[in-house]
């Protein structure tokens, strides 16, 4: 911890008297290309200078500080992706994706990984979207509706240097469509079988003679998901349900248990989009609302004399307002401005149990830019939160909910918090073939100890016209949950915030215009805070440092266009606090392996879309986990440990095995008007249903549950004028 504060600090300092000694220059700025994006080759697109969800100033791909991955609207409509976690589960490096019986499913980069979602944020439009009273990136990612999204950008690794606390690992940007983007009018109908949903969009955008743009989205999908027979469960632990034994190796039914990616409480899950643009000026407000029931197999333990009460779920809904103006003072100078107002209405629900909360989060944000000479660009700026929690929410219940932190009956109570913020970025191209990136954050909380801390040092050198070489480190900061801190602080106690300091080694190969290659190094170290399961709270609980690399190849012609990744991830050590702490992460502090419990330590992607003629594309996708050698640690660790014993599941199918999903699709254009899109999904599970398994990760019967994703289907209709 020490060490880290040490690096945090030293980086800091370089960045102050960086930043002095550059203050005094001046020059003509860079102009920005403007050819069209859509004609360009892998390696223009590489080249030209833009906004970029990894840095301050504007800069290029080639040169961006920070792993980035961009998914277009092309590949997400070649996808058929039915939600933003399976988009980002095909198409992003390194990223996972694990089940949760007690909290929505999880996603995971680099082998970090939690029971709540907010070691990571989720932007839309550069605002952050999290939930920060208990669970984090809540919207959102189980909506069946991507018609909106114009791309969507993927920092892998640290960011809270840029969007302050939860940026531990990963930070994912939703870009909207706009008028500039999306002219005309829209329809989009889709269908699900066997995994069953059914959903429309519209889109409408113009452009007016005065210069001002209209963009308007509405989505509504009705989703019932899979039965229990397509969508098996194995909880692969011996109980006893309604009387009657259930050895844990076969699938498990119940007739009042709701289908797998249900909608939570079968409510429509729905999103709503606008945004005016006029000059400089940009409004836009967004609704969405959602949620998933699980599959509460306790919930249906014959342990209630009333019988089993299956309800267990989450849903959510939130409401966006936000205002934007950039004004340019002069060739050298521009500054952008933020204001913003969220509603989040978060509720979950465990049996005749609701624990309940409303977030009003209201927010501003000010970035000055700064271009003295061609080679040097800085930017600088503050941010504030203003939070309140506990207002009544827009949602009516016959049993009043309850506050799950203080226990028994009590309700949410009202308090609010504060988090400020400076920031500042200093991009300097300080020789021919050398480019540094220096920032620095420094973020304020109410019910935080002391302040915290996130600086980057980025040096780029093109090594030649095609490689280029990036040195990366970077430290970022997550604050605990609202509910957490809120319950310390009234027991008079502020609260500690966990950090990660990472080291990167890039290197990237523009072999030819068509072709890209990339591969990475990392390591992090950063002290957890998390769940205990032993004392059933969040809290800290030792030192963890894991290691990895990844590799990517992209290729791109004007009929084919295709991504490789695979990514590795490994843990070096973690130490407890105190040895008999009961955490999730890994067994190895009990002296069972060396590998993560809810991490599969190798994962290769591969997606391809093929123009087979003018009218028809072919498209597929394939995820394949290597296996997790760290679950099957863990659950000997329990076994032993607490005298837990757990059964296998059916022959075919073993906890921590591989598991290989595998979606093919095909697109066929009538006419510029009409377009009709047929995807299969998890296809190979209609040879062996074993290799479509998911486990589930974290406490409780799910240390040794798994779930079968069903081969499925949908059908997708388009009309534009």
């Amino acid at each position: 911890m020490l060490r880290r504060q040490m690096v945090s600090s030293v980086l800091a300092v370089v960045f102050v008297l960086f930043s002095l000694g550059l203050m005094a220059h001046a020059a003509e700025p860079y102009q920005m290309p403007t050819l069209s994006l859509l004609e360009m080759s892998i390696e223009e697109l590489m080249n030209i200078e833009i906004a970029s969800s990894a840095s301050l100033t504007k800069t290029t791909g080639r040169l961006s500080p920070a792993a980035v991955t961009t998914i277009t609207k092309e590949e997400i409509q070649a996808s058929g992706a039915r939600s933003l976690d399976e988009l980002l589960e095909i198409y992003v490096p390194n990223l996972q994706m694990v089940l949760h019986l007690w909290e929505p499913r999880h996603i995971g980069l680099r082998g970090s990984i939690s029971d709540r979602d907010d070691k990571y944020l989720l932007l839309v439009n550069g605002r952050v979207m999290n939930e920060r009273l208990h669970y984090g990136a809540i919207s959102e990612r189980d909506l069946p509706l991507l018609q909106d999204i114009h791309h969507i950008e993927i920092v892998r690794g640290p960011g809270s240097v840029l969007y302050g606390p939860g940026a531990l690992f990963m930070v994912i940007n939703i870009v909207t469509e706009s008028a500039e983007s999306f002219q005309g009018f829209e329809v989009t109908n889709r269908l699900g079988l066997v995994d069953k949903f059914s959903g429309v969009e519209a889109k409408y955008g113009k452009k007016f003679d005065n210069g001002a743009g209209l963009f308007l989205y509405a989505g509504m999908a009705d989703q019932s998901g899979a039965s229990p027979h397509d969508a098996e469960f194995f909880p692969n632990r011996a109980w006893t349900v309604d009387g009657v034994e259930i050895s844990g190796k076969d699938a498990f039914f119940h007739p009042l248990l709701p289908n797998h990616n249900s909608a939570y409480l079968g409510r429509d899950r729905l999103k709503i989009h606008g945004e005016y643009q006029k000059g400089d000026l940009t409004f836009c407000t967004r609704y969405t609302r959602g949620g998933s029931n699980y599959y509460p197999f306790l919930a249906c333990v014959d342990n209630d004399a009333d019988g089993p009460d299956p309800h267990q779920g989450s849903g959510y809904q939130q409401l966006t307002f936000w205002l934007d103006n950039k004004s340019r003072l002069s060739e050298q100078f521009s500054f952008g401005v933020t204001g913003s107002f969220m509603i989040t209405d978060y509720e979950r629900t465990q049996g005749s149990t609701i624990y309940a909360s409303r977030q009003d989060e209201a927010h501003l944000k000010g970035i000055f830019n700064w271009q003295p000479q061609e080679r040097l660009t800085l930017a600088f700026g503050g941010e504030l939160f203003h939070n309140q929690f506990g207002k009544k929410s827009v949602y009516h219940w016959e049993i009043p909910p309850k506050a799950a932190p203080w226990g028994g009956n009590t309700t949410m109570p009202k308090w609010s918090t504060i988090t400020t913020s400076l920031l500042a970025e200093v991009q300097w191209r300080f020789a021919e073939k050398w480019s540094a990136f220096l920032g620095g954050r420094v973020d304020w909380h109410t019910h935080v100890k002391k302040e915290m801390i996130s600086p980057r040092v980025a040096i780029i050198h093109e090594l030649t016209k095609k490689d280029t070489l990036k040195v990366i480190v970077s430290n970022s900061v997550r604050a605990s949950t609202a509910e957490d801190m809120k319950k310390a602080y009234d027991e008079g106690n502020k609260s500690d915030y966990e950090d990660m300091l990472n080291y990167e080694l890039q290197w990237q190969r523009q072999q030819t215009g068509n072709l890209w290659i990339g591969a990475s190094l990392f390591y992090n170290e950063r002290h957890v805070v998390a769940w205990d399961q032993g004392e059933s709270l969040i809290g800290p609980l030792g030192d963890m440092s894991i290691y990895g690399a990844e590799a990517e190849v992209l290729y791109k012609t004007d009929r084919m266009s295709m991504t490789l990744s695979h990514g590795y991830s490994q843990l070096h050590r973690f130490k407890l606090d105190d040895p008999s702490t009961d955490q999730f992460f890994t067994a190895e502090p009990y002296g069972y392996g060396n590998d993560l419990a809810a991490w599969h330590d190798h994962i290769t992607k591969l997606s391809a879309r093929y123009h087979l003629t003018e009218k028809v594309n072919l498209n597929g996708s394939v995820v394949i986990y290597w296996g997790c050698p760290g679950r099957k640690d863990y659950l000997e660790a329990t076994r032993v440990r607490q005298s837990w014993d757990y059964t296998e599941g059916a022959s075919t199918l073993r906890i921590g095995d591989p598991a290989y999903f595998l979606n093919l699709g095909l697109t066929y254009t009538f006419n510029k008007h009409l377009k009709f899109s047929a995807h299969a999904y998890n296809v190979l599970g209609l040879l062996d249903k074993s290799y479509n398994h998911r486990d589930y990760a974290f406490s409780g019967i799910q240390r040794s549950s798994t779930m079968i994703e069903t081969p499925s289907a949908a059908f997708t209709l388009t009309y534009q004028y």
